[in-house]
């Protein structure tokens, strides 16, 4: 059953918008928990959110019922990821988003917020998506909720069913601007879905049937269905258009236009399903999904062949890879991107880590798709690092041309998503970039962004040649950096990057000049050698796995040098059994802190051309 939470969270007390800021307006690096998060758990954040982050939220269990159960955690089992999030204070919902991932996590709740004065922490976890900023005052809420005047939400509540509907409804219709999220959706159906009625959409469905498909459809101005389908009496039905022809079906109202609202699992699906009808989706109908050769505005153009991957986690300049759906089991139109990518296309990359852009690829292939696995994916090769500095500060300075250059697209191209990879806000201070994995990069737009000025109509940029596989060594924030935000700012640990700058003054004291790219940790060019460093945190199977993966590509797709001496930087000591692997049948040399100092391993004294 439909469900939807309204989650109080005022913000006007200091430790609730510290929390807030903390892992909703600045959201969750996994890298930095990965200690207290369960593999099950972080297997299923890393599959929604490629980028390695996602806004946080949470609910203590609660007060124990005269049955035994805990009120919150009654309310919580209730839920299913995609249901609805409202957050409640001041007197009104301000901020609405869906459930990506529910899970259980009560370390990882403590490191985050800390406990409540009964000793109990946020532990009924979720991992949002979606979130924009809303304003639905509870007058409008009440009716919704049969609640008389004067109530307000005093906890962690859920509701369910035809009230649920309406509040996404309500919420749908109030959105604004959305707060940095790491994932993309459509946005609720902008009309009062909950007045749609069976009888409507029979009616709907009976015209569809009187007059033909194609009839149907022209005469009311909706395209094909590519996703959605009603199944009724073995015959499928295009879902949006058999909606919009059904609500003017209604009692003084008229048919909707296509443009009036958009089609999805949590839109006209959740409506129809509600009022019993089978919706069933294209890969589960048998109906093949072709993407449409009109679908983009770059269409036919085979100039505008470049991407940017906006990307958190390591192997930058390896591969692209995301799923090929989020996690209600149907498709993003932003990972659909990845499988338009075809071979000699130029990814650009974006570091959320550094923000800024620190190099470019070539598809190696064009996209492949893994059913089975339920991934797109791309092997790139050639990866390059930019000469040119174009981080955030950069690209707010460009702000009023790329502003122009966007408003030149949109009018050059109306009707279509440009897909472009920034959140264009009012305030040219808060310029920034998506949270989304993979988007488009206009010919023009990297005219300024690179140049510093628009180029008029998109052309071809030259693209910075290969200036070597390493470039040299600049420390990154170590143990703490801080990360300023709307509103404040927060300060994190970065153990990795101590463990990396320390080893980087090792090799430095040891007259060894240190050199890094966007992939690569650290290494050296006399002699060459690659060092893939590891935060171990006890789980030495996993870090090890990881570290050779990584070692082995970086050489295998030309990150690194073909004939460099490969080394393990692990955080802590690393078993006997393990080092003889490494070294015996890898021939991976291991390296590690130790009294004050770095231990190295026999093979890796010999890559460095130092004695320990």
């Amino acid at each position: 059953m439909v469900a939807f939470v309204l989650q109080p969270a005022n913000l006007s007390k200091k430790s609730v918008a510290r929390h807030y800021q903390d892992t909703i307006v600045n959201s969750v690096v996994f890298d930095d928990h990965r200690s207290v998060l369960e593999a099950d758990q972080l297997a299923r954040l890393e599959k929604y959110f490629p980028d390695g982050r996602a806004q946080m939220w949470g609910a203590v269990p609660g007060k124990p019922r005269s049955n035994g159960s805990l009120v919150n955690k009654t309310q919580y089992d209730k839920l299913h990821e995609g249901d609805g999030v409202a957050f409640y204070g001041g007197k009104k919902l301000y901020h609405a988003g869906r459930i990506a991932v529910l899970f259980r996590n009560p370390e990882l709740a403590t490191r985050l917020w800390g406990t409540d004065e009964n000793g109990q922490t946020w532990e009924l976890m979720y991992a949002l998506t979606d979130l924009h900023e809303i304003d639905v005052p509870m007058d409008t809420i009440r009716p919704i909720l049969g609640w008389s005047a004067g109530s307000f939400v005093q906890g962690f509540s859920v509701v369910e069913g035809e009230v649920a509907l309406e509040l996404e409804t309500a919420c749908g219709q109030a959105r604004a601007d959305s707060v940095p999220s790491s994932q993309t959706h459509p946005p609720a159906l902008p009309v009062q879905l909950a007045a749609l009625t069976a009888d409507a959409v029979h009616a709907a469905i009976a015209e569809f049937d009187a007059v033909g498909r194609e009839q149907f459809l022209s005469h009311h101005k909706y395209g094909k269905a590519r996703d959605y389908f009603i199944a009724l009496n073995g015959q499928l039905y295009d879902s949006k258009a058999i909606v919009g022809v059904a609500y003017g079906k209604l009692p003084g109202r008229k048919p909707l236009r296509p443009s009036e609202f958009s089609c999805g699992n949590q839109t006209v699906a959740r409506r129809l399903e509600a009022l019993g009808f089978h919706v069933v989706h294209s890969e589960d109908s048998g109906v093949p999904v072709q993407t449409d050769p009109h679908e983009y505005w770059w269409s036919g153009d085979d100039t505008e062949n470049v991407w940017v991957e906006i990307r958190t986690v390591d192997g930058i300049g390896l591969s692209l890879q995301c799923p090929d759906h989020r996690q209600n089991g149907h498709r993003d139109p932003w990972f659909d991107l990845v499988s338009a990518v075809r071979k000699g296309d130029i990814v650009y990359h974006y570091s959320t880590r550094e923000r800024r852009f620190v190099g470019q690829s070539v598809a190696a292939e064009d996209a492949t798709h893994d059913r089975a696995e339920g991934a797109y994916s791309v092997s790139l090769t050639g990866f390059s690092v930019f000469d040119e500095q174009i981080d955030l500060a950069v690209m707010r300075s460009r702000a009023d041309a790329l502003f122009a250059e966007r408003d030149r697209l949109a009018a050059l191209y109306a009707g279509h998503n440009l897909y472009l990879p920034f959140q264009f806000r009012e305030q040219r201070s808060e310029f920034r970039m998506l949270s989304n994995y993979f988007a488009k990069l206009p010919r023009s737009i990297i005219n300024i962004l690179f140049d510093g000025q628009s180029s008029g109509a998109p052309a071809p940029t030259p693209l910075s040649p290969p200036t070597g596989f390493l470039q040299p060594f600049k420390p990154k924030a170590d143990t703490e950096y801080i990360s300023t935000m709307a509103g404040g700012s927060s300060t994190r640990t970065r153990a990795h990057e101590t463990l990396v700058n320390n080893f980087a003054e090792w090799l430095a004291e040891h007259d060894l000049v240190p050199m890094r790219n966007a992939a690569v940790d650290l290494g050296t060019e006399d002699p060459p050698t690659v060092i893939e460093a590891k935060c171990v945190n006890g789980a030495f199977a996993d870090a090890i796995r990881a570290a050779v993966g990584q070692l082995y590509e970086y050489c295998y797709f030309q990150v690194a040098d073909r004939d460099s001496g490969l080394i393990f930087l692990a955080d802590e000591p690393i078993p006997e059994q393990w080092c003889r692997y490494l070294e015996d049948d890898r021939e991976i040399g291991v390296i590690w802190p130790q009294d004050g100092d770095f231990h190295l391993s026999p093979l890796a004294e010999e890559y460095l051309g130092v004695t320990d």
